[in-house]
């Protein structure tokens, strides 16, 4: 033992630079890998960290107003209920803006204290007894076109006008004529709603209770309330607090739906966390790559002293062991610097969305990732130098003893063997032949390094390739139609310019106590199918059609069965395709529905019972000018002028994807680092290990450009 401390103290003592680029090295490697790790998990949790800081709602309950008592009274008696609070859906409109916007009205008082606090952007929130104040969250502002210091004006209908409009006396859209509300934005947050819900158009804009008390009595209000109700288990105790609540309040009038604001956001999350996740794994193979090279050339030029060892009657334990204790304080020391360049680097993350739903930005220690890394980053230096230490120990007995030399290079050979210039040949064996001694090369590793690096920039092109395609393919996220119109079908179907017409019904049903929204398809002329992901539409009255997510929320395949709630009790379907929902009139989940015949929709209930809207899907003709047909139709059915919605819509999800262009492209950076680095330090190491060869080349007659040549 003490011979191999001897020898130990003597190593370190006469290559302690190189011992501390190893150092750097190693802690630079692991730092990426645990930042990435510390980042995925960072990422993946944003959301609802977020979501449970601002005190946002698990589920909603619309209700009519004369319900309020009974509703209050289900609530009071719910034991999953954390908090709840109301809200009056609002009949104003903004002055200014182009497109309707949904509002309420706080009742509680809660709003922005115990509940929906969210996080202050600018300025500040409102006071609790200013009547003309308000705080606007991001997505309505940026609709709004309003910010801090700005007047957002609303229009509101007296209370006769809104009876009159309630109960259809009148059939035309009067003009709003209550009295103005005229709100001093005085800050704007960042609400869950804004991050996770599936359209921008489903962020409401929330009124204050002091604008609600102040106006109450002049202005029209809906008969219809909003029940916002935390869970003490969150959105996965929604489907037992439906059952309890229906219980409670058997009224076919009340509306149960869960917030799902992480449904808008999960998706992008969980895609945003695989990306640092596997970030993480290149990352460390490169690490291991690159720190496995340094220690196996630190272990081989060591072991060049082995036969002086073996004749000073050093055991081949000994030698071993002087040769991977080299290695203890590295690893230490690595994995010290690791996780200080993880805690330094935690404020980068998270990344995307998670960076705008991060609750705590800033620093982040992360225990288990830290801990872990740090174990993880030591055992595997350690584990690296003992591998190269064993190696190197085997191969100076082989140089010793006799052991035979390197098998040469077919490639090499065959070159040869076929008249290639000398500068190939020689260069190729420089290349794919390891050497001997103190001239052996790592060509192995190298060309590993070098192929990873390559292959994984080729696969991230093709991932980029791929979603520039899928946005660019409306057919691929439902869109089989040119546009939608609210013109009757029938006058469509005599239009010269359009092919296929199919009223598509939007409505709200319940399958296995779940909201869903339900599509059903009416041809009126031609035919205009959904995009079929697998197996087929339905063509059944007990057939049904769901989109990818909703299978997997019920845990069912092609083939299995699934209940609905009817009107006269459950209603069983067989489910036979998984399809794309196109967004049209309102966002809708791209892979969150289900497709129903009519008929099958009849099983449930009757249409014009249901909740919902309906739009005819308008397919043109071959050759027509479809910009300008969809123009034609826009003016003929008096709706907005050029409103892209009436076009290709790309849903949410998707949209929220593309920000992941810049990981792909880091990634595909940091690949082409690696090859580089690879190729560059295998060059670098062959000229200098081989100055011997290449000074023999010249003595034999090869000219410096001869010499490059080899070299390249």
């Amino acid at each position: 033992m003490a011979a191999v401390w001897l020898r130990f103290r003597t190593e370190l003592r006469t290559r302690w630079p190189g011992a501390l680029v190893l150092v750097v090295l190693v802690g630079i490697a692991g730092g990426a890998v645990l930042t990435a790790l510390a980042g995925a998990r960072r990422t993946a949790s944003s959301f609802d960290r977020f979501h449970d800081s601002a005190r946002s709602p698990d589920v909603l309950v619309t209700y009519p107003t004369d319900l309020d008592t009974r509703v209050r009274a289900a609530i009071s008696r719910t034991p999953r209920v954390e908090a709840a609070t109301r809200l009056q859906v609002m009949a104003v409109f903004p002055s200014k803006a182009a497109l309707y916007t949904q509002t309420a009205a706080d009742i509680d008082g809660g709003l922005h204290h115990d509940f929906e606090r969210g996080t202050l952007l600018a300025g500040r929130f409102e006071r609790r007894d200013a009547p003309d104040e308000i705080a606007v969250s991001e997505v309505p502002a940026r609709r709004l076109g309003v910010g801090v210091g700005d007047t957002l004006e609303l229009l509101t209908f007296t209370p006769e006008q809104l009876a009159v409009q309630l109960a259809q006396e009148n059939e035309s859209e009067p003009d709003p004529h209550g009295p103005p509300l005229r709100l001093r934005v005085v800050g704007v947050y960042r609400s869950p709603f804004d991050l996770g819900a599936v359209g921008d158009e489903a962020v409401p804009l929330v009124l204050p209770r002091a604008v609600l008390r102040e106006y109450r009595d002049r202005i029209g209000v809906p008969p219809v309330r909003v029940l916002a109700v935390r869970l003490r288990d969150g959105e996965a105790g929604a489907p037992a607090f439906f059952r309890t609540f229906q219980r409670a309040v058997a009224d076919r009038r009340v509306s149960l739906e869960p917030a799902t604001l992480r449904a808008g956001a999960g998706d992008t999350l969980d895609v945003l966390a695989l990306g640092l996740l596997l970030f993480a794994v290149v990352a460390g193979l490169s690490g291991l790559v690159a720190v496995g090279q340094a220690l196996g050339r630190r272990a081989t030029l060591g072991a060049s002293d082995e036969p002086t060892l073996r004749a000073l009657g050093m055991t081949a334990g000994q030698r071993f062991g002087a040769l991977a204790g080299d290695t203890i304080p590295i690893a230490v020391l690595g994995a010290i610097v690791a996780v200080a360049v993880a805690v330094v680097a935690s404020p980068l993350m998270p990344i995307g969305l998670g960076r705008r739903a991060e609750p705590d930005p800033g620093i982040d220690v992360d225990p288990l990732v830290l801990g872990a890394g740090f174990a993880g980053v030591l055992l595997a230096v350690l584990a690296l130098g003992g591998l190269a230490a064993w190696r190197a120990e085997r191969a100076a007995a082989r140089v010793g003893g006799t052991g035979r030399a390197p098998r040469p290079s077919v490639i090499a050979r065959t070159l040869g063997r076929r008249g290639a210039r000398p500068t190939a040949v020689v260069g190729v064996r420089f290349a794919l032949e390891p050497g001997r001694g103190r001239t052996a090369v790592p060509v192995r590793s190298v060309l590993v390094a070098a192929t990873a690096g390559l292959a994984g920039v080729v696969a991230i092109l093709v991932l980029g390739a791929s979603l520039d395609r899928l946005v660019a393919t409306p057919r691929a996220w439902g869109w089989t139609f040119d546009t939608h119109s609210g013109i009757p079908a029938r006058q469509l179907a005599h239009d010269p310019d359009v092919a296929a017409v199919t009223t598509a019904h939007f409505v709200q049903i319940r399958i296995e106590d779940r909201a869903i929204e339900a599509v059903t398809l009416r041809p009126a002329k031609g035919a205009i199918t959904p995009t079929v992901v697998d197996g087929r539409p339905p063509r059944r009255a007990d057939e049904v059609a769901l989109g990818g997510d909703t299978l997997g929320d019920f845990g069912a395949e092609l083939g299995d069965t699934v209940s609905a709630n009817g009107r006269h009790g459950p209603v069983r379907f067989r489910v036979v395709g998984q399809v794309a929902f196109p967004s049209v009139d309102d966002p809708v989940a791209l892979a969150d529905g289900a497709l129903l015949t009519p008929a099958g929709l009849r099983r449930i209930d009757d249409l014009h019972d249901l909740e919902g809207f309906h739009r005819n899907l308008v397919r043109f003709a071959p050759g027509v000018d479809v910009v300008a047909a969809r123009r034609r139709l826009q003016r003929l059915g008096n709706e907005e002028a050029g409103n892209p919605a009436f076009g290709p819509r790309l849903p949410s999800e998707i949209e929220r994807l593309r920000q992941l262009e810049a990981l792909p492209l880091i990634l595909a950076g940091f690949l082409a680092l690696l090859g580089v680095v690879a190729l560059g330090h295998g060059l670098v190491s062959a000229v200098r290990r081989r100055r011997r060869d290449l000074a023999l080349l010249k003595t034999l007659g090869f000219r410096r450009a001869q010499v490059s040549a080899t070299i390249a």
